[in-house]
């Protein structure tokens, strides 16, 4: 018998081994189908209540003076485990030299801080220049931006004309991981 016959017989029969439990393979199987709930995602937002933030103190500073403006804020947080930060976008504070030249290197000179005016709910403080909320709800914010020309040690005429410019202020809202948080 040659090697393609052999090879042949002994892959028939292979193939009949294998067949003959193919009668009696059985396997059972079973289903359940249940009706599932939905998952909602809260929410974070952050708004201001009026356009024009309110200022106190004096209209042009001199080293030593500081200025105080208020603004309204409202800050929806939904969420069973939300938590996060309130803070002034630095970004947004642009720093102008006497000529009208934006100079970035005057932010150096000065101080630009937030705070809460008051305390306004028990989910709210502050920690340095920003606010903390750790629960979720509604709340209303005062938050004092708080701009200082500090008396320094040195002479420093780099701030003599020059402007803070807060028109485009902007505060940003941001959620920090709770302890109990997934993936934390």
């Amino acid at each position: 018998m040659n090697k393609f016959a052999k090879g042949s017989l002994a892959a028939g029969a292979g193939l009949v081994l294998l067949l003959g439990g193919a009668g009696t393979l059985a396997y059972w199987n079973s289903d359940v189908e249940l009706t599932g709930g939905e998952v909602n995602a809260g929410t974070l937002a952050l708004t201001a209540n009026t356009e024009v933030l309110e200022k106190a103190g004096p209209v042009q500073l001199v080293p030593g003076d500081q200025q105080t403006f208020t603004a309204e804020l409202s800050l929806l947080a939904e969420g069973e485990n939300i938590q996060g930060t309130v803070a002034l976008d630095e970004s947004t504070v642009h720093y102008f030299d006497a000529d009208g030249v934006e100079a970035p290197s005057l932010a150096d000179s000065y101080d630009v801080n937030i705070s809460l005016a008051e305390k306004p709910h028990d989910g709210i403080s502050a920690d340095g220049d920003t606010i903390v909320f750790t629960e979720e709800g509604e709340y209303t914010i005062d938050v004092d931006v708080t701009v200082s020309l500090p008396y320094g040690k040195s002479v420093d005429n780099s701030t003599k004309g020059s402007t803070v410019d807060l028109e485009k202020l902007s505060f940003v809202a941001t959620q920090t991981p709770a302890d109990g948080a997934v993936g934390k």
